[in-house]
């Protein structure tokens, strides 16, 4: 009877556990691009056009899950941008505290002669366009190399890899204002989150993709499964295998 009790107090400790470790789905973010209309992404969901010459397109050419994703094309024979899209706010106000991974999976033809620009901002956009991290695609002209782009020296980049689908991954602690990037499953960058107004604010907010070229420019990359989740603290981790002991305890006691 003891053992009953014991197991039916663990049980309950167990769902008050997991009951208590705070919600984060509501600021969780996931778009693979299946839900949309092929074409023009302007207007659906939360994306907007920024006014690129070509439209950010859903696309049926590539998919890493499902059947669709984004498509961004250069222009070519120019140096204009091409496809330019936005998100104005990934979660409804931006996030100020916490550890994030952000994620997109991305297909880079060898062909593609150009930069694809991920600018992942502070702040809502455009109004608060504010550099958190900015990491570049860079294809243009052979360069063949992916890194963090713009008012940080020293950023060591990585090789691309083409004509497959590969992820970046960005590693953002908002507390400790630090960022590391991955791509392909290796890391390739650590450093501040916030280089552009150190001690201001800090946050994740608007996201935006686009692509540029400089000579002989042409082609288009492929954005699927972007994402944006919250990492779980580790005292709530331990809450949370605290509660699942108490449970499989009590199962197999029973």
């Amino acid at each position: 009877m003891k053992r009953i009790v014991l197991g039916l107090i663990a049980s309950v400790m167990a769902m008050f556990a997991i009951a208590v470790v705070p919600s984060v789905a509501s600021a969780d973010f996931t778009d693979n691009f299946d839900s949309y209309a092929l074409g023009n992404i302007n207007g659906q969901g939360p994306w907007v056009d920024f006014g690129g010459a070509l439209p950010s397109l859903v696309s049926d050419a590539q998919a890493l899950s499902g059947t669709q994703s984004l498509a961004l094309s250069t222009v070519p024979a120019t140096g204009a941008y091409g496809s330019d899209t936005y998100i104005a706010n990934l979660n409804g106000a931006p996030i100020t505290s916490g550890s994030w991974v952000a994620s997109v999976d991305m297909f880079i033809p060898s062909s593609f002669n150009g930069q694809l620009h991920m600018f992942f901002s502070q702040g809502a956009m455009p109004a608060t366009f504010d550099e958190g991290a900015w990491v570049r695609v860079n294809n243009n002209a052979g360069q063949g190399n992916i890194n963090r782009f713009n008012l940080v020296t020293g950023a060591t980049p990585a090789a691309l890899v083409y004509d497959q689908w590969s992820k970046l991954d960005l590693f953002i602690n908002l507390d400790a204002n630090t960022l590391g990037l991955s791509y392909n499953g290796v890391n390739f960058h650590t450093g501040a989150w916030d280089v552009q107004t150190p001690g201001g604010f800090i946050g994740i907010g608007g996201i935006n993709f686009w692509v540029d070229s400089g000579s002989n420019p042409g082609g288009t990359v492929f954005i699927d499964n972007l994402s944006l989740k919250a990492i779980p603290e580790p005292a709530t981790m331990g809450l949370t295998v605290v509660a699942l002991l108490g449970l499989i305890g009590f199962r197999r006691k029973r």
